[in-house]
């Protein structure tokens, strides 16, 4: 609006110059004709009357055109654009430049150094876009925040105060974009929340331009969809996330095989096609808001337990295939990482199979993304006569490895060592390594094993 002003006002000063010479500061003075002394005494009343018609036309003429052939903003333009914004919705009740984040940000400081980008962070609420302003309603610590939050249960955070803090925060972000985009329409934007905040970036990325979306993280997301963890119809049956089959891409890190949907319900789908590989979640052990359980300190604990870090990681790696990479240099990127998985498959692993076959999918579908490649193997004991066998190799695809995770069960084993170092010598001779990838032999079982 401000380069209309200044067209308009351009206009009017030629035109005045031309029709009224003499005349230098009138074309703005806006002052009663009466007491005008700016030389229009004696003018022909005909002639003022066509001419301010004609200015009028002209006004219009430049509007029109305007709008339809947009002047480029100086700002556009201006080498104070950053290649990204980092955007953060903080939590219910949460002040400006909290905990929460300030873990988000420092993290992502830590994860851009070494990085030949510029950029910037905003945080929801620091000031009004729109006529709207985050205010994070609280929903603890009084009466009043009881009520909020009953508010918030009985309408499922769509209504009552609680739907008007999230109306606020939706509407801000929206806006806060389009003004953002306008001035540096070549930024690009990763956007975190958590808890409430969390609800506002999952639920307004469906009215969001995705392409100018990086990567969105979310925590302790109340409105959080995991179809994975729907109960089965039959009592007999584990969900499919406890099985570790049909896990949702944005499962970062959720380790309630029976995390279904958010203490508020949920906001399905929650990854469009458009956002696809665009969207990690982390829902905290048996947080209260995102998962079956009802622990409410494990939704305070995403800092202590380095879910902000986790994602950061995650946030860097985006940003590299997203801003730094030439097109060529993307087409290349399956020679930066190879991965092989060791998976122990005797007995003893029958509880936590599943869970580090979660995990490996997860692991697997940031190296895929990343253009790299992934290899399984599957070893017991010494003792079982079972030679570490080859279930995929660099060949193939996220699906495939997919299928051959879901196809492990587990036999035999006892007291005796395992024949780890069988299986990762047979997987360092038997895969073809490509010269310069980063190569990691990993067995997912408490920790990885470093490997030279």
């Amino acid at each position: 609006m401000q380069q209309t002003r200044f067209r308009i006002k351009d206009i009017w000063k030629k035109f005045h110059e031309y029709h009224f010479p003499g005349d230098p500061g009138g074309y703005d003075r806006g002052i009663a004709p009466e007491t005008r002394n700016d030389g229009l005494e004696g003018r022909d009343p005909g002639k003022c009357v066509f001419m301010k018609r004609y200015f009028v036309f002209a006004v219009i003429v430049a509007l029109i055109l305007g709008n339809t052939f947009p002047i480029v903003s100086a700002t556009a333009l201006s080498s104070d654009c950053s290649d990204v914004e980092f955007i953060f919705a903080r939590g219910s009740g949460e002040y400006l430049g909290d905990v929460s984040y300030s873990a988000w940000h420092d993290n992502i400081i830590a994860q851009l150094q070494g990085l030949d980008l510029k950029y910037d962070f905003y945080e929801l609420g620091s000031q009004s876009y729109g006529g709207y302003q985050y205010p994070a309603t609280a929903v603890s610590g009084g009466v009043g925040e009881f009520f909020t939050l009953l508010g918030a249960f009985i309408s499922s955070g769509d209504s009552f105060k609680f739907g008007a803090s999230v109306e606020q925060g939706v509407g801000e972000l929206k806006a806060y974009l389009i003004q953002s985009s306008r001035a540096c329409p070549t930024t690009k934007y990763v956007l975190g929340g958590y808890s409430q905040g969390a609800m506002i970036m999952s639920g307004t990325l469906p009215r969001l331009d995705a392409s100018k979306i990086i990567y969105v993280t979310t925590f302790g997301d109340p409105k959080l969809y995991l179809p994975e963890g729907a109960p089965s119809p039959t009592m007999f049956r584990s969900p499919d996330a406890c099985r570790g089959v049909n896990i949702s891409p944005y499962r970062k890190y959720v380790p309630d095989c029976h995390a279904y949907e958010g203490v508020l319900g949920s906001y399905r789908p929650y990854q469009t096609v458009s956002y696809s590989g665009k969207i990690g979640t982390w829902c905290n052990k048996k947080d209260i808001m995102c998962s079956s359980g009802l622990n409410i300190s494990n939704h305070t604990e995403y800092i202590s337990d380095n879910l902000y870090e986790d994602a950061a990681k995650t946030i860097r790696n985006k940003l590299i295939v997203a801003l730094l990479l030439t097109p060529a240099e993307k087409e290349q990127l399956d020679k930066f990482h190879d991965l092989v998985f060791l998976f122990d498959t005797t007995g003893s692993m029958a509880s936590t199979l599943n869970r580090y076959r979660e995990e490996a999918k997860s692991l697997a579908e940031q190296v895929y993304d990343e253009g790299g490649r992934v290899a399984l193997y599957e070893y017991r004991d010494l003792q079982d006569g079972y030679e570490p066998a080859q279930a995929c190799d660099f060949s193939c695809t996220e699906s495939e490895l997919n299928q051959q995770l879901d196809n492990i069960t587990v036999s035999g084993g006892g007291d005796n060592a395992e024949s780890l170092l069988s299986g990762a010598l047979t997987a360092m001779n038997g895969l073809s390594w490509r010269e310069g990838a980063t190569k990691t032999p990993r067995r997912p079982y408490r920790c990885s094993v470093p490997f030279a």
